[in-house]
Protein backbone atom coordinates (compact mmCIF):
# COMPACT_ATOMS: atom_id res chain seq x y z
CA UNK A 1 0.00 0.00 0.00
CA UNK A 2 1.17 3.28 -1.00
CA UNK A 3 -0.20 6.60 0.00
CA UNK A 4 0.13 9.91 -2.57
CA UNK A 5 1.34 12.56 -1.10
CA UNK A 6 -0.63 14.51 1.30
CA UNK A 7 -0.07 17.64 3.41
CA UNK A 8 -0.03 17.42 6.92
CA UNK A 9 -0.38 20.40 9.07
CA UNK A 10 0.24 20.31 12.80
CA UNK A 11 0.55 21.99 15.58
CA UNK A 12 3.24 21.06 18.64
CA UNK A 13 2.66 22.04 22.40
CA UNK A 14 5.41 20.81 25.36
CA UNK A 15 4.35 19.54 28.34
CA UNK A 16 5.58 18.23 31.49
CA UNK A 17 5.25 14.43 32.13
CA UNK A 18 2.53 15.53 34.99
CA UNK A 19 1.00 17.70 32.96
CA UNK A 20 -2.93 17.14 33.27
CA UNK A 21 -5.09 17.96 30.13
CA UNK A 22 -7.87 20.36 30.90
CA UNK A 23 -11.40 20.05 30.60
CA UNK A 24 -11.84 20.12 26.84
CA UNK A 25 -15.53 20.12 26.68
CA UNK A 26 -17.60 22.66 24.90
CA UNK A 27 -15.52 23.28 21.72
CA UNK A 28 -17.74 22.06 18.68
CA UNK A 29 -19.17 19.58 20.41
CA UNK A 30 -17.99 17.11 23.08
CA UNK A 31 -14.63 15.19 21.94
CA UNK A 32 -14.04 11.85 20.99
CA UNK A 33 -11.94 9.32 23.06
CA UNK A 34 -10.12 7.57 20.90
CA UNK A 35 -8.27 4.24 21.69
CA UNK A 36 -5.00 4.71 23.02
CA UNK A 37 -2.25 3.35 20.58
CA UNK A 38 1.09 1.73 21.82
CA UNK A 39 3.49 2.95 19.08
CA UNK A 40 7.21 2.16 18.74
CA UNK A 41 8.78 4.18 16.13
CA UNK A 42 12.14 3.98 14.66
CA UNK A 43 14.13 6.51 13.10
CA UNK A 44 16.55 6.39 9.56
CA UNK A 45 18.87 8.62 8.51
CA UNK A 46 22.77 8.73 6.96
CA UNK A 47 25.66 9.24 9.75
CA UNK A 48 25.69 12.76 9.04
CA UNK A 49 21.87 13.34 9.00
CA UNK A 50 21.32 14.49 5.36
CA UNK A 51 17.48 13.72 5.43
CA UNK A 52 17.06 15.84 8.59
CA UNK A 53 19.16 18.21 6.98
CA UNK A 54 16.89 18.76 4.42
CA UNK A 55 13.74 18.75 6.29
CA UNK A 56 12.88 15.55 6.08
CA UNK A 57 12.18 12.61 8.18
CA UNK A 58 11.92 8.56 7.36
CA UNK A 59 10.46 6.57 9.85
CA UNK A 60 9.39 2.83 10.45
CA UNK A 61 5.78 2.59 13.01
CA UNK A 62 3.86 -0.37 14.04
CA UNK A 63 0.94 -0.02 16.32
CA UNK A 64 -0.63 2.62 14.75
CA UNK A 65 -2.48 0.89 11.76
CA UNK A 66 -5.72 -0.83 11.88
CA UNK A 67 -4.84 -3.89 10.69
CA UNK A 68 -1.35 -4.22 12.20
CA UNK A 69 0.92 -3.40 9.88
CA UNK A 70 3.95 -1.82 10.00
CA UNK A 71 4.49 1.53 8.05
CA UNK A 72 7.14 3.64 6.57
CA UNK A 73 6.32 7.12 6.57
CA UNK A 74 8.19 9.63 4.67
CA UNK A 75 7.73 13.41 5.84
CA UNK A 76 9.42 16.47 3.99
CA UNK A 77 8.99 19.88 5.86
CA UNK A 78 7.45 22.77 3.96
CA UNK A 79 9.90 25.66 4.42
CA UNK A 80 7.40 28.79 5.81
CA UNK A 81 6.56 30.64 8.53
CA UNK A 82 3.22 30.37 11.01
CA UNK A 83 2.62 28.67 13.83
CA UNK A 84 2.10 25.08 12.23
CA UNK A 85 4.72 22.75 11.21
CA UNK A 86 3.46 22.07 7.78
CA UNK A 87 5.37 18.81 5.98
CA UNK A 88 4.12 16.34 2.52
CA UNK A 89 3.52 13.06 4.21
CA UNK A 90 3.58 9.73 2.14
CA UNK A 91 3.20 5.93 3.53
CA UNK A 92 4.20 2.57 2.83
CA UNK A 93 3.17 -0.68 4.03
CA UNK A 94 5.77 -2.92 4.01
CA UNK A 95 8.95 -5.27 5.31
CA UNK A 96 10.18 -3.86 8.21
CA UNK A 97 13.54 -5.10 7.70
CA UNK A 98 13.98 -3.03 4.22
CA UNK A 99 13.21 0.40 3.20
CA UNK A 100 11.03 0.30 0.36
CA UNK A 101 12.71 0.92 -2.91
CA UNK A 102 10.02 3.49 -3.64
CA UNK A 103 11.91 5.63 -0.94
CA UNK A 104 15.02 4.74 -2.03
CA UNK A 105 14.34 5.78 -5.20
CA UNK A 106 12.95 9.20 -4.01
CA UNK A 107 15.54 10.53 -1.61
CA UNK A 108 18.76 9.06 -4.46
CA UNK A 109 19.53 13.15 -4.39
CA UNK A 110 19.29 13.56 -0.98
CA UNK A 111 21.35 10.11 -0.02
CA UNK A 112 23.39 9.79 -2.92
CA UNK A 113 25.59 6.89 -1.93
CA UNK A 114 25.67 7.44 1.29
CA UNK A 115 23.87 4.74 3.53
CA UNK A 116 20.69 4.96 5.32
CA UNK A 117 20.36 3.09 8.68
CA UNK A 118 18.58 3.33 11.82
CA UNK A 119 19.38 6.30 14.25
CA UNK A 120 16.81 6.51 16.77
CA UNK A 121 14.20 4.27 18.35
CA UNK A 122 11.38 5.71 20.33
CA UNK A 123 8.23 3.91 21.98
CA UNK A 124 5.21 6.37 22.46
CA UNK A 125 1.94 6.02 24.45
CA UNK A 126 -0.38 7.77 22.57
CA UNK A 127 -3.98 9.56 23.89
CA UNK A 128 -6.31 10.50 21.32
CA UNK A 129 -9.45 13.08 21.04
CA UNK A 130 -11.06 13.76 17.82
CA UNK A 131 -13.33 17.18 17.72
CA UNK A 132 -15.43 17.81 15.48
CA UNK A 133 -17.32 20.42 13.38
CA UNK A 134 -21.02 21.04 13.49
CA UNK A 135 -21.69 19.01 10.35
CA UNK A 136 -19.90 15.89 11.96
CA UNK A 137 -16.64 16.01 9.96
CA UNK A 138 -13.21 15.30 11.77
CA UNK A 139 -11.81 19.32 12.22
CA UNK A 140 -8.82 18.58 15.00
CA UNK A 141 -7.51 15.77 16.24
CA UNK A 142 -5.64 16.23 19.92
CA UNK A 143 -2.58 13.72 20.34
CA UNK A 144 -1.20 13.44 23.98
CA UNK A 145 2.10 11.73 23.54
CA UNK A 146 4.50 10.36 26.22
CA UNK A 147 7.63 9.63 24.23
CA UNK A 148 10.80 6.96 25.82
CA UNK A 149 14.09 7.29 23.64
CA UNK A 150 15.28 4.05 23.56
CA UNK A 151 17.97 4.67 21.09
CA UNK A 152 19.26 7.66 19.75
CA UNK A 153 21.80 9.48 21.93
CA UNK A 154 19.47 10.59 24.53
CA UNK A 155 19.03 7.04 25.51
CA UNK A 156 16.17 6.53 28.44
CA UNK A 157 14.67 10.24 28.14
CA UNK A 158 11.04 10.85 28.30
CA UNK A 159 9.30 14.24 27.52
CA UNK A 160 5.32 14.67 26.61
CA UNK A 161 4.37 16.62 23.98
CA UNK A 162 0.87 17.29 22.26
CA UNK A 163 0.25 17.07 18.49
CA UNK A 164 -2.97 19.27 17.09
CA UNK A 165 -2.99 17.76 13.83
CA UNK A 166 -5.47 19.62 11.78
CA UNK A 167 -8.08 18.27 8.99
CA UNK A 168 -9.03 19.68 5.56
CA UNK A 169 -7.02 23.41 5.75
CA UNK A 170 -8.86 24.17 8.84
CA UNK A 171 -6.98 26.79 12.26
CA UNK A 172 -6.57 25.47 15.43
CA UNK A 173 -9.88 27.03 17.31
CA UNK A 174 -8.02 30.10 19.68
CA UNK A 175 -10.36 28.73 22.70
CA UNK A 176 -8.43 25.33 22.40
CA UNK A 177 -4.89 26.69 22.45
CA UNK A 178 -5.76 29.05 25.10
CA UNK A 179 -6.74 25.93 27.42
CA UNK A 180 -4.34 23.86 26.99
CA UNK A 181 -1.51 26.99 27.82
CA UNK A 182 -3.65 28.10 30.27
CA UNK A 183 -2.83 24.26 31.76
CA UNK A 184 0.61 24.91 31.09
CA UNK A 185 1.18 23.67 27.81
CA UNK A 186 3.85 25.61 25.47
CA UNK A 187 4.43 26.06 22.48
CA UNK A 188 7.20 24.31 20.18
CA UNK A 189 7.97 23.08 16.89
CA UNK A 190 10.67 20.73 17.72
CA UNK A 191 10.09 17.35 16.23
CA UNK A 192 10.40 13.54 18.32
CA UNK A 193 13.66 13.23 16.16
CA UNK A 194 15.48 15.97 16.90
CA UNK A 195 14.67 15.73 20.73
CA UNK A 196 15.80 11.98 20.67
CA UNK A 197 19.05 12.65 19.28
CA UNK A 198 19.97 16.26 20.28
CA UNK A 199 20.61 17.63 16.90
CA UNK A 200 21.80 20.90 16.50
CA UNK A 201 20.46 23.86 15.41
CA UNK A 202 21.85 24.17 11.67
CA UNK A 203 20.90 28.39 12.67
CA UNK A 204 23.31 28.39 15.34
CA UNK A 205 26.48 27.75 13.76
CA UNK A 206 26.43 31.05 11.95
CA UNK A 207 29.43 33.40 12.85
CA UNK A 208 28.54 36.45 14.22
CA UNK A 209 30.97 38.14 11.86
CA UNK A 210 32.02 35.38 9.30
CA UNK A 211 34.86 35.80 6.66
CA UNK A 212 34.23 35.81 3.21
CA UNK A 213 35.10 32.32 3.52
CA UNK A 214 32.21 31.48 5.89
CA UNK A 215 29.32 32.77 4.22
CA UNK A 216 30.25 31.36 0.72
CA UNK A 217 30.21 27.89 2.45
CA UNK A 218 27.01 29.02 4.32
CA UNK A 219 25.30 30.34 0.40
CA UNK A 220 26.76 26.60 -1.28
CA UNK A 221 24.54 25.12 1.36
CA UNK A 222 21.87 27.26 1.01
CA UNK A 223 21.29 27.35 -2.38
CA UNK A 224 22.34 22.74 -2.22
CA UNK A 225 19.19 22.83 -0.33
CA UNK A 226 17.27 24.35 -2.61
CA UNK A 227 18.19 22.20 -5.40
CA UNK A 228 17.59 19.08 -3.91
CA UNK A 229 14.09 20.40 -2.25
CA UNK A 230 13.13 20.00 -6.18
CA UNK A 231 15.13 17.01 -6.88
CA UNK A 232 12.83 15.50 -5.00
CA UNK A 233 9.89 16.46 -6.50
CA UNK A 234 11.47 15.91 -9.88
CA UNK A 235 11.55 12.45 -8.90
CA UNK A 236 8.20 12.08 -7.41
CA UNK A 237 7.00 13.18 -10.85
CA UNK A 238 9.24 11.84 -13.64
CA UNK A 239 7.11 10.99 -16.29
CA UNK A 240 5.61 14.57 -15.95
CA UNK A 241 7.97 16.87 -13.82
CA UNK A 242 5.91 19.65 -12.01
CA UNK A 243 6.24 23.31 -13.96
CA UNK A 244 7.10 24.93 -10.42
CA UNK A 245 10.22 22.55 -9.65
CA UNK A 246 11.12 22.73 -13.00
CA UNK A 247 11.78 26.48 -13.23
CA UNK A 248 12.99 26.27 -9.11
CA UNK A 249 15.45 23.65 -9.72
CA UNK A 250 16.59 25.92 -12.36
CA UNK A 251 16.82 28.74 -10.42
CA UNK A 252 18.78 27.01 -7.75
CA UNK A 253 21.44 25.90 -10.36
CA UNK A 254 21.54 29.46 -12.36
CA UNK A 255 22.43 30.89 -8.82
CA UNK A 256 24.66 28.73 -7.79
CA UNK A 257 26.56 28.84 -11.30
CA UNK A 258 26.63 32.75 -11.00
CA UNK A 259 27.56 32.92 -7.46
CA UNK A 260 30.39 30.74 -8.12
CA UNK A 261 31.30 33.30 -10.55
CA UNK A 262 31.01 36.42 -8.74
CA UNK A 263 32.60 34.79 -5.80
CA UNK A 264 34.99 33.06 -7.87
CA UNK A 265 38.21 34.98 -6.03
CA UNK A 266 37.62 33.52 -3.07
CA UNK A 267 37.97 29.40 -4.39
CA UNK A 268 40.00 27.15 -6.12
CA UNK A 269 39.51 28.15 -9.49
CA UNK A 270 40.19 24.26 -11.15
CA UNK A 271 37.39 23.73 -8.35
CA UNK A 272 34.84 26.46 -9.73
CA UNK A 273 35.53 25.66 -13.80
CA UNK A 274 35.08 22.29 -13.68
CA UNK A 275 31.57 22.93 -10.59
CA UNK A 276 30.25 25.97 -12.95
CA UNK A 277 30.70 23.00 -16.00
CA UNK A 278 28.38 21.14 -14.03
CA UNK A 279 25.89 23.29 -13.39
CA UNK A 280 25.81 24.67 -16.36
CA UNK A 281 25.21 20.68 -17.94
CA UNK A 282 22.26 20.14 -15.60
CA UNK A 283 20.59 23.94 -16.22
CA UNK A 284 20.57 22.74 -20.03
CA UNK A 285 18.65 19.91 -19.09
CA UNK A 286 16.29 21.96 -17.47
CA UNK A 287 15.75 24.64 -19.63
CA UNK A 288 14.85 21.94 -22.54
CA UNK A 289 11.77 21.20 -20.04
CA UNK A 290 11.23 24.62 -18.97
CA UNK A 291 11.36 26.39 -22.76
CA UNK A 292 8.51 24.76 -23.29
CA UNK A 293 6.45 25.63 -20.52
CA UNK A 294 6.96 28.98 -20.97
CA UNK A 295 5.73 28.09 -25.29
CA UNK A 296 3.18 26.80 -24.16
CA UNK A 297 0.46 29.45 -22.52
CA UNK A 298 0.77 31.39 -25.73
CA UNK A 299 -0.64 28.56 -26.94
CA UNK A 300 -4.15 28.01 -24.87
CA UNK A 301 -7.35 27.94 -26.48
CA UNK A 302 -9.33 31.23 -27.13
CA UNK A 303 -13.14 31.29 -27.21
CA UNK A 304 -12.70 34.15 -30.13
CA UNK A 305 -10.58 31.47 -32.34
CA UNK A 306 -11.87 30.81 -35.79
CA UNK A 307 -11.90 27.13 -36.47
CA UNK A 308 -8.34 26.96 -38.03
CA UNK A 309 -6.56 28.79 -35.87
CA UNK A 310 -8.53 26.58 -32.85
CA UNK A 311 -6.53 23.28 -35.52
CA UNK A 312 -3.38 24.82 -35.76
CA UNK A 313 -3.14 25.48 -31.92
CA UNK A 314 -3.93 22.51 -31.35
CA UNK A 315 -1.39 21.21 -33.77
CA UNK A 316 1.22 23.09 -32.45
CA UNK A 317 0.23 22.21 -28.39
CA UNK A 318 0.93 18.38 -29.19
CA UNK A 319 4.09 19.08 -30.73
CA UNK A 320 5.00 20.88 -27.38
CA UNK A 321 3.78 18.05 -25.55
CA UNK A 322 5.81 15.27 -27.13
CA UNK A 323 8.84 18.12 -27.00
CA UNK A 324 8.31 17.71 -22.87
CA UNK A 325 8.28 14.45 -22.90
CA UNK A 326 11.22 13.75 -24.69
CA UNK A 327 13.02 16.41 -22.24
CA UNK A 328 11.37 15.27 -19.37
CA UNK A 329 12.90 11.79 -20.33
CA UNK A 330 16.45 13.03 -20.79
CA UNK A 331 16.35 14.95 -17.41
CA UNK A 332 15.03 11.90 -15.43
CA UNK A 333 17.92 9.95 -16.95
CA UNK A 334 20.05 12.44 -15.92
CA UNK A 335 19.14 13.00 -12.67
CA UNK A 336 20.34 8.69 -11.93
CA UNK A 337 23.28 9.28 -13.29
CA UNK A 338 26.39 9.10 -11.40
CA UNK A 339 27.22 12.34 -12.78
CA UNK A 340 24.59 14.22 -11.56
CA UNK A 341 25.09 12.78 -8.22
CA UNK A 342 28.82 13.37 -8.23
CA UNK A 343 27.64 17.12 -9.13
CA UNK A 344 25.41 17.00 -5.86
CA UNK A 345 28.50 15.94 -3.66
CA UNK A 346 30.86 18.18 -5.01
CA UNK A 347 28.68 20.80 -3.69
CA UNK A 348 27.90 18.95 -0.56
CA UNK A 349 31.67 19.13 -0.31
CA UNK A 350 31.89 22.90 -0.91
CA UNK A 351 29.02 23.24 1.50
CA UNK A 352 30.77 21.83 4.62
CA UNK A 353 34.94 22.46 3.48
CA UNK A 354 34.71 24.67 0.22
CA UNK A 355 37.97 24.99 -1.68
CA UNK A 356 39.19 28.46 -0.33
CA UNK A 357 41.53 30.21 -1.87
CA UNK A 358 43.63 33.47 -1.69
CA UNK A 359 43.74 35.72 0.97
CA UNK A 360 40.34 37.31 0.40
CA UNK A 361 38.65 34.33 1.53
CA UNK A 362 40.08 35.37 5.13
CA UNK A 363 38.78 39.03 5.08
CA UNK A 364 35.60 39.79 6.97
CA UNK A 365 32.61 39.32 4.38
CA UNK A 366 31.08 42.78 5.25
CA UNK A 367 34.47 44.14 3.87
CA UNK A 368 34.72 42.17 0.71
CA UNK A 369 31.66 41.70 -0.54
CA UNK A 370 30.78 45.06 -2.01
CA UNK A 371 34.33 45.01 -3.76
CA UNK A 372 32.98 41.72 -5.32
CA UNK A 373 29.64 42.85 -6.09
CA UNK A 374 31.02 45.66 -7.39
CA UNK A 375 32.59 43.97 -9.91
CA UNK A 376 29.71 42.55 -11.54
CA UNK A 377 27.84 45.70 -11.57
CA UNK A 378 30.76 47.06 -13.67
CA UNK A 379 30.82 44.64 -16.23
CA UNK A 380 27.08 44.88 -16.97
CA UNK A 381 27.46 49.16 -17.34
CA UNK A 382 30.38 48.21 -19.76
CA UNK A 383 28.22 45.92 -21.58
CA UNK A 384 25.38 48.55 -21.53
CA UNK A 385 27.63 50.92 -22.72
CA UNK A 386 28.99 48.95 -25.29
CA UNK A 387 25.61 47.99 -26.57
CA UNK A 388 24.75 51.73 -27.98
CA UNK A 389 21.50 52.99 -28.05
CA UNK A 390 19.64 49.85 -30.45
CA UNK A 391 21.15 46.83 -29.43
CA UNK A 392 20.58 43.36 -30.85
CA UNK A 393 18.61 40.71 -29.42
CA UNK A 394 22.14 38.66 -28.64
CA UNK A 395 23.41 42.18 -26.80
CA UNK A 396 20.40 42.35 -24.80
CA UNK A 397 20.15 38.77 -23.82
CA UNK A 398 23.90 39.38 -22.51
CA UNK A 399 22.23 42.18 -20.78
CA UNK A 400 20.17 40.13 -19.00
CA UNK A 401 23.14 37.68 -18.24
CA UNK A 402 24.75 40.26 -16.62
CA UNK A 403 21.80 41.92 -14.23
CA UNK A 404 21.00 38.36 -13.27
CA UNK A 405 24.60 38.32 -11.84
CA UNK A 406 23.95 41.65 -10.41
CA UNK A 407 20.91 40.26 -9.14
CA UNK A 408 22.24 37.39 -7.29
CA UNK A 409 25.49 38.69 -6.15
CA UNK A 410 23.12 41.36 -4.20
CA UNK A 411 21.01 38.40 -2.97
CA UNK A 412 24.19 36.48 -1.74
CA UNK A 413 24.73 39.89 0.18
CA UNK A 414 21.71 40.41 1.81
CA UNK A 415 21.83 38.57 4.85
CA UNK A 416 25.00 40.72 5.83
CA UNK A 417 24.91 43.96 4.26
CA UNK A 418 21.26 44.81 4.85
CA UNK A 419 18.47 46.35 2.95
CA UNK A 420 20.90 48.18 0.15
CA UNK A 421 22.06 45.07 -1.08
CA UNK A 422 17.87 44.08 -1.10
CA UNK A 423 17.16 47.40 -3.06
CA UNK A 424 19.87 46.88 -5.58
CA UNK A 425 18.84 43.07 -6.29
CA UNK A 426 15.36 44.14 -6.78
CA UNK A 427 16.26 46.82 -9.39
CA UNK A 428 18.49 44.32 -10.89
CA UNK A 429 15.72 41.48 -10.93
CA UNK A 430 13.20 44.37 -12.68
CA UNK A 431 15.59 44.78 -15.63
CA UNK A 432 16.23 40.88 -15.62
CA UNK A 433 12.56 39.96 -15.74
CA UNK A 434 12.07 42.47 -18.78
CA UNK A 435 14.74 41.18 -20.75
CA UNK A 436 14.21 37.75 -19.94
CA UNK A 437 10.34 38.51 -21.19
CA UNK A 438 11.59 39.73 -24.40
CA UNK A 439 14.08 36.87 -24.90
CA UNK A 440 11.28 34.53 -24.51
CA UNK A 441 9.01 36.26 -27.15
CA UNK A 442 12.45 35.84 -29.61
CA UNK A 443 12.79 32.55 -28.93
CA UNK A 444 8.52 32.11 -28.75
CA UNK A 445 9.25 33.52 -32.18
CA UNK A 446 11.93 31.85 -33.74
CA UNK A 447 9.93 28.81 -32.65
CA UNK A 448 7.01 29.35 -33.98
CA UNK A 449 8.16 30.15 -37.79
CA UNK A 450 9.97 26.78 -37.75
CA UNK A 451 6.49 25.32 -37.32
CA UNK A 452 4.58 24.68 -40.76
CA UNK A 453 3.44 20.76 -41.21
CA UNK A 454 0.45 22.09 -42.42
CA UNK A 455 -0.98 25.22 -44.41
CA UNK A 456 -3.40 25.29 -41.04
CA UNK A 457 -0.34 25.38 -38.72
CA UNK A 458 1.24 27.64 -41.11
CA UNK A 459 -1.15 30.07 -40.69
CA UNK A 460 -1.35 30.36 -37.40
CA UNK A 461 2.25 29.59 -36.23
CA UNK A 462 3.06 32.97 -38.54
CA UNK A 463 0.10 35.02 -36.50
CA UNK A 464 1.65 33.84 -33.48
CA UNK A 465 5.08 34.78 -34.38
CA UNK A 466 3.88 38.38 -35.73
CA UNK A 467 2.36 39.20 -32.09
CA UNK A 468 5.46 37.67 -30.23
CA UNK A 469 7.68 40.10 -32.48
CA UNK A 470 5.30 43.50 -31.39
CA UNK A 471 5.59 41.61 -27.83
CA UNK A 472 9.87 42.13 -28.87
CA UNK A 473 8.98 46.18 -29.62
CA UNK A 474 7.49 46.93 -26.49
CA UNK A 475 10.25 45.41 -24.21
CA UNK A 476 12.48 47.29 -26.29
CA UNK A 477 10.91 50.52 -25.64
CA UNK A 478 10.73 50.14 -22.15
CA UNK A 479 14.61 48.81 -21.44
CA UNK A 480 16.03 52.02 -21.09
CA UNK A 481 14.11 53.15 -18.41
CA UNK A 482 14.34 50.29 -16.49
CA UNK A 483 17.79 50.42 -16.81
CA UNK A 484 18.02 54.17 -16.03
CA UNK A 485 15.95 52.76 -12.66
CA UNK A 486 18.69 50.66 -11.85
CA UNK A 487 21.43 52.87 -12.55
CA UNK A 488 20.98 55.17 -9.84
CA UNK A 489 24.04 56.22 -7.66
CA UNK A 490 22.24 55.67 -4.34
CA UNK A 491 21.62 51.75 -4.85
CA UNK A 492 25.61 51.57 -5.47
CA UNK A 493 26.57 53.31 -2.31
CA UNK A 494 26.89 50.10 -0.04
CA UNK A 495 29.51 48.97 -3.20
CA UNK A 496 32.24 51.47 -2.15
Amino acid sequence: MQTDATLERELKLEAALDFELPDLSGLAGEPERLPTQELRTSYFDTADFRLWRQGMTLRLRSGGDPEGLAIWTLKHTQRQGGPTLDRTEESWAGDPGRIPTEVTDLVRGVVRRAALEKVADLVTTRRRLLFRDADGSPSVELDDDTVTVVSGGRDGTRFRQLELELHGGRAVPDVLLRRLRGAGARAERTPKLEKAVGLPDADRTRARKPTLGEALRLRIGELLLDLVDNDVMLRRHPANPPIDAIHDARVATRRLRSDLKTFGPALDPVWVRHTRDELQWLGTLLGRVRDVDVLAPKLKPDPDDRTSDSDGKAALRSGLTQQRRVAGRELAEALGSPRYLDLLDRLHAGARLPPLSGAIAQAPARRALPKLVRRTWRRLARDVRDAGRHPSDAQLHRLRIKAKEVRYASEASAALMGKPARQLAAAAEALQGLLGDHHDAVAAEAWLRDQASSPAVAFVAGRLSEREHGRQRELRAQWPKVWRRLARKRLRRWLR
